[in-house]
């Protein structure tokens, strides 16, 4: 695989990405962007030369895809400290709960 079809795929894989923040669907998002990480993990270190067509063509795709991851973190930003508030607030029940079960006068030994 040349390294302009590497980057042609991980744009694809990317506007999949955020058509699924666009639709909130985080499970959706996150599947892809494992795909699209595992992609870009095999990219060859070294870049072979490329015609001037294909790196102007590469260098177009590198900057959609970081438009993308952009706009990604706009939608993702909000959902990511809602979940973390309730994540917070679940911790902090939980905690409360267990502090209260330790020291619950009805308990006999």
């Amino acid at each position: 695989m040349s390294v302009l079809d590497f980057y042609i795929t991980a744009s694809a894989l990317t506007g999949r990405m955020l058509d699924a923040a666009r639709e909130q669907n985080w499970d959706e998002l996150i599947s892809v962007g494992t795909d699209r990480d595992r992609l870009l993990e095999s990219l060859p270190v070294a870049i072979l030369p490329m015609s001037p067509q294909d790196s102007e063509q590469v260098a177009r795709l590198i900057k959609e895809i970081l438009a993308c991851h952009t706009e990604i973190s706009e939608r993702a930003g909000p959902w990511l400290e809602h979940t973390a508030t309730l994540l917070a607030a679940f911790d902090q029940r939980s905690s409360t709960t267990v502090s209260t079960i330790q020291i619950s006068p009805t308990e006999t030994r």
